[in-house]
């Protein structure tokens, strides 16, 4: 029986055979349907063939993309880490690290459970290395005090060699520092060996010194003279049990020469030491040693003389019971992680196994009957050294897929193959036939999106820093906040330095500012607050202050900044009226339009939708002052966990104000969601956590949401927000869609930034809303057509029934529009990928199109004609 299970997991692992080559050496690529999918692209790299890089519940993938990969890492560089959703392929940068090298990149790894992402890092002030324990779903981190290069099973206990002096061993497993902080071992020293680091204390220790190994190990690998050689630990590993350890001891003479090596097990307390590859043993030829997963025995490639080439040999931790099982031995081999007599390993362009067109198996040993597969044939590159690519084929722990690292489009890339044919069912198992593009500012003509710039006159945010990210995003207007504080800190004198490094500049990336004249001034008596929820100015002085304060600010911009509002979330101090708040904003109004006639007003800035009675007062006021015609826009906030049941409540605001004015436009003016746990965000909607997936679900379906019913959206905001002591609030919002620094610098887009793009790059003014909406067979799912100019049908579809999830199951539903398409396509807002709706899928009649059976996840997922997306 159990012989026959083999053979049927053999026989479904023979897929057609996969071929991913250098595009340069022009060899095709991976084709659809030959078991093997590129997972990632572009410098990245998935870790070492004895962790799998996928997550405890199979549903993600950790990977580590290098900054660059053509020359040797420079100290204080980083790279990325990376999380592929396997189901959606929804990819995301979770965080970056300064401490890796070519090989293993940052040592990116799971633990126990999805919750655990371990990877070292660089403290560039100290260059001391670390180890990082991160949620990758909420972004929660913490720095450990040692350094990973292997966790425990259960998550419980990192083990690592020396990093810092790693490549000293072999260059490119550790991470980089100074060199000349670096000192190199000569003899044999007692204060480095195999380090473990307890990851719920943080605490570091130093279990075995080499000092240690090289008294105590047997068989015993002394010599002569070793103060005549630099001793280094090189890779220390658990078994799968956490019982015991082991690494590689490997000495050469000081100042160059051939090297000696063996095989070191020991318990996991440091005792027990054994020699399981002796120096003898390994001096013929051999290379790397593995765990099998009964934890009591090794595995290896090793040269034991008698046949050409290396052997896969197997033996218990002590050295003994030492057997080949299977010949000619090639690259990283791992066994089965269930028990089974299966090898997954690749090989070394030079190996044996190779078939000389400058590709290199992966292969499939079954070491029962020795039988071998090849699973695909990857390319590599022709780079040596620490530049050289090595597949590292591994396991998941289920002993389902293998994943494995090659060369596609002329860059590092990531692959998975389906060992039995069980591949995870992404949420649309179609074809991808593209990506779509974005568009920078200057390349679209018109849209209604704008991107918040808020709090700069706070200095809570760096334009300086979040600049470079404005043009690439598609964003036609940024909102701004004038300042008046920032600008007059002595009475009279005004400093516009601030914003002329800012306004001129956004407007010069093809993004217009649009300005918020606010908060109040302290330097005057009655001059209110400058920090949100402040009092407006009340005084003749202050109110003399700021009506000059506004005309010199007006003055100075009017050529840039086409629109004005007036201040922002008045409701939100309870002492405002409506009544008080309309004769400020009058005042104001006329100012504006005095110096730039054509100016168009914004007010109000409201934080809830829901204040009725303070909207009407101040529409009353205006209207009792026949001065409606200073009113053109009007903007609110009001926040909701499902942004989708908002419109309700804004359609009554809508209907209110109308009667007063039925063309002022309305427009959401800031809005977005946190992307970090409440543990860790400030401001609205903090008291639910939250992650960068479902920061990017909200804030596609506020987007959309506003856009189908033709409101204007202002996403909150470009980066996140470092409010400090005396405002309202303190502590970091995590609203923005880049994602900062402890400096307020930015670190890196988030999700949400991609997404963004995604739709103001599409959204634009050659795209008209059509009136009704589709017919759809759900409840709680929204949907809204569109048509281009050129005539090309387009829909928007998500499901909204609650606020967006981590884990969410699409449902199945059928839509019908009107309009005839012709070649639709499938576009996910949050990767980009573009797939072919199967004919089956979708059928016309009647002038009418019907879609069935359409996977709607709780996000917005678009159906339009393959030629306007591409």
């Amino acid at each position: 029986m159990k012989f026959s299970y083999i053979k049927l997991l053999i026989m479904t692992a023979i897929f057609p055979m996969a071929n991913i080559c250098d595009s340069l050496a022009q060899m095709s690529d991976l084709k659809a349907g030959n078991g093997v999918v590129k997972i990632a692209s572009s410098r990245i790299i998935h870790r070492f063939f004895d962790t799998s890089p996928i997550s405890p519940s199979g549903k993600y993938m950790a990977l580590f993309r290098m900054p660059y990969e053509d020359h040797t890492p420079a100290p204080g560089d980083a790279g990325e880490v990376v999380l592929v959703d396997l189901q959606s392929g929804v990819e995301r940068v979770v965080t970056t690290s300064r401490g890796w090298e070519m090989q293993l990149g940052a040592q990116v790894q799971w633990g126990a459970s999805d919750q655990e992402l371990y990877f070292n890092d660089v403290d560039i002030s100290s260059w001391k290395a670390f180890a990082v324990k991160l949620n990758p779903l909420t972004g929660v981190s913490r720095r450990l005090d040692g350094t990973v290069f292997m966790v425990s099973r259960d998550g419980k206990k990192l083990a690592s060699h020396n990093l810092i002096k790693s490549r000293y061993a072999q260059i490119g497993y550790g991470v980089i520092i100074p060199k000349e902080l670096a000192a190199r071992n000569v003899g044999i020293p007692n204060d480095d060996g195999v380090f473990i680091t307890d990851t719920d204390s943080g605490k570091s220790k130093l279990l075995v010194s080499i000092q240690d190994i090289y008294d105590r190990s047997v068989p015993s690998i002394a010599i002569s003279n070793p103060q005549d050689f630099e001793y280094y630990c090189f890779q220390v590993k658990w078994n799968p049990q956490g019982t015991r350890l082991l690494t590689t001891v490997q000495w050469s003479p000081v100042g160059g020469g051939a090297r000696k090596r063996a095989v070191i097990t020991m318990k996991a307390d440091g005792s027990d030491l054994k020699t399981a590859v002796t120096p003898d043993q390994w001096a013929k030829g051999g290379h790397h040693v593995n765990w099998m997963p009964d934890g009591d025995h090794i595995s290896m490639n090793l040269e034991l003389g008698g046949k050409p080439g290396l052997e896969l040999i197997t033996a218990r931790y002590d050295g003994t019971d030492l057997k080949t099982v299977f010949q000619p031995g090639s690259g990283h081999p791992s066994y089965h992680p269930k028990g089974l007599p299966l090898i997954v390993t690749d090989a070394y362009p030079g190996e044996m196994v190779t078939a000389g067109d400058g590709t290199v198996p992966i292969r499939l040993l079954n070491t029962e009957t020795g039988i071998e597969e090849k699973l695909a044939g990857i390319f590599l590159s022709k780079a040596e050294g620490e530049f050289r690519i090595d597949a590292h084929p591994a396991w998941d722990n289920t002993g389902k897929y293998v994943v494995f690292n090659g060369l596609s489009d002329g860059t590092r890339s990531v692959f998975m193959a389906s060992v039995d044919g069980s591949e995870p069912t992404p949420l649309y198992p179609w074809k991808v036939i593209g990506q779509l593009k974005t568009r920078d500012a200057k390349q679209i003509g018109k849209s209604s999106w704008s991107i918040g710039g808020e709090t700069l006159d706070r200095d809570y945010t760096d334009y300086q820093s979040y600049k470079t990210y404005l043009g690439p995003l598609g964003a036609k207007r940024i909102r701004l906040q004038g300042g008046w504080s920032k600008c007059e800190k002595i009475k009279g004198v005004y400093d516009f330095k601030w914003l002329d490094a800012v306004i001129p500049d956004a407007a010069s990336r093809g993004v217009f500012p649009w300005v918020e004249l606010s908060y109040g001034n302290p330097i005057y008596e009655g001059g209110g607050d400058a920090r949100l929820a402040g009092h407006i100015p009340t005084s003749p002085e202050a109110l003399q202050a700021w009506d000059n304060w506004v005309r010199a600010i007006v003055t100075r911009y009017k050529d840039q900044v086409p629109e004005w509002e007036i201040w922002n979330e008045p409701d939100l101090n309870p002492t405002h009226t409506g009544r008080e708040i309309g004769a400020f904003y009058l005042r104001t109004a006329r100012i504006v339009k005095s110096v730039q006639p054509k100016a168009k007003l914004i007010a109000l800035g409201m934080a809830s939708v829901t204040r009725l009675d303070f909207m009407k007062e101040f529409m009353d006021y205006l209207k009792e002052n026949d001065s409606l015609q200073y009113i053109d826009l009007l903007t609110y906030h009001g926040y909701a966990y499902n942004p989708d049941e908002s419109y309700p409540k804004i359609e009554k605001l809508r209907e209110l104000v109308w009667r007063y004015k039925p063309s002022i436009v309305f427009m959401q003016g800031e809005n977005g969601a946190p992307s970090t746990p409440k543990e860790v965000t400030i401001g609205a909607l903090r008291d639910q956590d939250w992650t960068e997936l479902t920061q990017a679900k909200w804030d596609l379906r506020r987007m959309l949401g506003d856009h189908g019913r033709g409101i204007a959206t202002n996403l909150f905001t470009i980066s996140d927000i470092h409010y400090a002591a005396g405002d309202h609030m303190v502590g970091v919002n995590t609203k923005g869609i880049l994602k900062t620094n402890s400096d307020k610098t930015i670190e890196r887009p988030k999700m949400a930034y991609k997404a963004a793009q995604h739709v103001f790059s599409l959204f634009d003014d050659q795209l008209e809303l059509q009136p009704g909406n589709p017919e759809v067979n759900q409840e709680n799912l929204y949907a809204f057509q569109y048509k281009s100019k050129k005539g090309s049908n387009l829909l928007t579809l998500w499901s909204g029934e609650a606020r967006p999830a981590e884990n969410y199951n699409a449902r199945m539903a059928d839509i019908t529009v009107t309009g005839e398409f012709k070649e639709p396509v499938l576009a996910d807002l949050i990767s980009g990928k573009t797939y072919a709706v199967p004919k089956e899928n979708w059928s016309v009649k009647d002038g009418k199109t019907t879609f069935k059976s359409i996977a709607v996840p709780d996000y917005p997922v678009v159906i339009a004609e393959a030629a306007l997306l591409h």
